[in-house]
């Protein structure tokens, strides 16, 4: 007997394939460049500052939904990562059904589309789950309220609820974010195509079509009047459609620049996107770290794909003997139209901005192609299906695509994955070395520190490890805007020139703003920082005597002089770091026990030093970065175990020769705080002899 899947099993389906390129990795994924923002909102300031942090966003009302999710999903990343892949499985499941509703005689078809959507490899932000969260879920509004538009098309009992729940679920993701005001135009697309069998005569179709839009028009109308011409923002707009209103003004300019958009980001959608998944850079079979995930990856590929082809040729599909009509009344001419019409209408928005997708030099601009995955979807199905002819060339065609988008998808949330375990060392060495901050503090560092972040995503991520102050601030307003710390890149935002960087040593006003949040200080109230995982290092917090430290970059050596370690201090948080969002304190390895003794040796507490020194040597912990050995050589000098002094320093530098001269003025420190003894002298004399001081 052959087998049959029914129709229902595409729910399983899509899930399968929303799972296999987005949920395999969920557990080790983090909070990710502009999730930082509402999750500190949500956290440290609760509904007034997600409020505040979405009028200053240009989205006035987008605070609805993360008001309604936080007390219900918490702030954890696995619950915003969870939350976000079931939008996008509900809204690929809730556009197969639009997508039957309009074609009902054409299930394979139209399955094959919904399963191309859900894993279309375009959009390589999903990990950013908090942020994103915020378009899955007015996508997944748009596509119930296109489904409630269709189904009161059917049901004259049912037409006033339905309409009513199609314009709320239309006002909500318009007001949610505009990226899908383009789409709601498609609307009489799909109407025209659905109302074809009930209606006698284009002008009668034509009539049927207007009056069932005719709600949802009006909704999107008093949308952008609304956002247009009546919206507050205490700021200044940053959405607002330039290009457009540039046609009016220098229409040959902007129509050239508009094509060139167009033409850029239909080429992205349509084949740059496709490429990536297989570029010679993603095929590696020389062995390297990297193989076995490689492997992985194309094992995805191979199972998610051959999984495709047999489901999709063993889906029920219409009976056998009815006639396809021919020509452009073909469902794959229609569904041509259809998709083409997605795509364009999609990108819309973008290009009304002067925006684009395949924006040049920019990691995040393909946010913008996220409303035109349904249409390329849609497109490519129907062209596959126009020029290869053969039901099952299709199929494995389009199997091949699903397969290849799943690899593309998980090899993207690797990236994430390695950025996390990059980023999570970091905030917990950050609050073992400074248990406590001032307030007013500004770390600073030669350059950014994390892929996937930025200076501020950075800064209010430190700013979620120690409790805010409030007692600086004088008002409310103050209440959702000032914040405590902040983290920069020196090289960035204070050395343009020399003048530059001597102005900020010598102290100087220091301000930034992002959204509805702003720090105020001075340069004086600083910590310099190096962190640099790729080389094995633990988080450095400098001081002054760094100055002559060969290990650190140039500028930040410079500026170590203004590194004021007395901004630290011991005093815990209990509740801090917040453990939902920054997961439990790791193991304690090798960076805890130097961070650890860095707090001591500021403290002057040797013998705390030297503790934690004999602890990490008992559990095997130990360093070949002669820069953290400096702090227990002091130490150890301090609690009069110069042999072991004398061995450390042997240790210290030959992996790193530069570090000798370093090293020597370390032992001068040594010869002047120390009181002297023999044991003292003799120390001396051998570390010195062995790294040459003074030759």
């Amino acid at each position: 007997m052959r087998i049959r899947f029914p129709s229902w099993t595409v729910v399983v389906a899509l899930l399968v394939v929303c799972v296999a390129g987005f949920g395999l990795l969920i557990p080790k994924l983090g909070f990710y460049m502009d999730d930082w923002r509402p999750v500190f909102a949500a956290f440290a300031q609760g509904p007034a500052g997600l409020w505040k942090f979405f009028a200053f966003d240009d989205r006035p009302l987008a605070a609805w939904l993360y008001v309604s999710l936080a007390p219900v999903l918490g702030i954890t990343p696995i619950t915003w990562q969870i939350f976000e892949l079931a939008c996008r499985w509900l809204t690929a499941l809730a556009l197969w059904q639009v997508m039957r509703l309009v074609w009902p005689r054409h299930t394979q078809e139209v399955s094959m589309a919904a399963l191309l959507f859900a894993v279309y490899p375009t959009f390589k932000q999903m990990p950013i789950a908090v942020t994103f969260s915020q378009q899955w879920a007015a996508f997944l509004a748009y596509s119930i309220s296109l489904l409630a538009m269709l189904y009161s098309v059917r049901s004259r009992r049912w037409y006033i609820p339905l309409t009513l729940l199609g314009m709320i679920t239309a006002f909500l993701h318009l007001v949610t974010l505009e990226y899908f005001v383009g789409l709601e135009l498609l609307r009489p697309v799909l109407l025209w195509l659905a109302v074809a069998p009930r209606a006698a005569g284009l002008l009668k179709r034509a009539l049927d079509t207007l009056k069932y839009w005719l709600p949802y028009l009006l909704v999107e109308l008093g949308f952008v009047v609304w956002r247009l011409f009546l919206i507050q923002l205490p700021n200044q707009d940053r959405n607002t459609p330039g290009l457009l209103y540039g046609l009016f003004h220098h229409p040959f300019y902007y129509i050239d620049l508009l094509a060139q958009n167009v033409l850029q980001d239909l080429s992205n959608i349509f084949f740059t996107t496709w490429y990536n998944t297989v570029q010679p850079g993603v095929i590696q079979l020389q062995k390297s770290p990297a193989l076995k995930i490689n492997l992985v990856f194309w094992a995805v590929v191979l199972v998610i794909g051959v999984l495709a082809a047999v489901y999709l040729l063993h889906l029920e599909r219409r009976e056998e003997g009815e006639q396809e009509p021919a020509g452009w009344r073909s469902w794959w001419a229609q569904a041509l139209i259809a998709g083409g019409l997605g795509v364009l209408l999609g990108h819309a928005p973008a290009w009304a901005l002067g925006r684009q997708a395949a924006q040049a030099n920019t990691l995040w601009a393909d946010r913008f192609a996220l409303p035109a995955m349904f249409g390329a979807s849609l497109f490519l199905v129907a062209l596959f299906v126009a020029v290869l002819k053969n039901r099952t060339t299709v199929i494995i065609a389009v199997s091949i695509l699903v397969g290849l988008a799943c690899g593309a998808d998980l090899r993207n949330g690797y990236d994430y994955v390695k950025a996390t375990e990059s980023q999570t060392p970091f905030y917990w060495q950050l609050v073992w070395r400074a248990p406590n901050l001032a307030p007013g503090t500004a770390l600073m560092s030669n350059h950014e520190l994390f892929s996937k972040m930025g200076v501020y995503p950075t800064s209010m991520a430190i700013n979620l490890l120690y409790p805010q102050s409030r007692a600086a601030l004088d008002t409310e307003a103050d209440k959702y805007s000032r914040v405590s710390y902040w983290f920069y890149s020196v090289e960035k935002y204070f050395y343009q020139t020399e003048d530059d960087l001597a102005r900020f040593i010598q102290g100087e006003p220091i301000h930034y703003q992002t959204a509805s949040f702003e720090f105020y200080s001075t340069s004086q109230n600083s910590l310099v920082i190096q962190y640099d995982t790729q080389n094995g290092q633990c988080l450095w917090v400098l001081n002054p005597a760094d100055t002559n430290n060969p290990l650190v970059a140039d500028v930040t050596r410079r500026i170590t002089k203004i590194s004021n370690l007395s901004l630290i201090s011991t005093a815990a948080n209990p509740g801090y770091p917040p453990a939902g969002i920054f997961g439990k304190e790791p193991k304690h390895t090798w960076c805890y026990y130097y961070e650890k003794a860095e707090l001591a040796r500021q403290q002057g507490d040797w013998s705390a030093v030297m503790s934690l020194w004999d602890q990490a040597a008992q559990k095997g912990y130990k360093t070949k970065n002669g820069y953290e050995m400096t702090t227990f050589i002091l130490g150890m000098a301090h609690t009069g175990r110069w042999d072991q002094a004398v061995q450390l320093t042997d240790k210290a530098w030959p992996s790193a020769p530069a570090m000798k001269p370093y090293l020597c003025s370390l032992w001068l420190r040594i010869q002047g705080e120390i009181p002297s003894s023999p044991a003292q002298a003799a120390a001396i004399s051998a570390a010195r002899n062995e790294l040459a001081c003074g030759q």
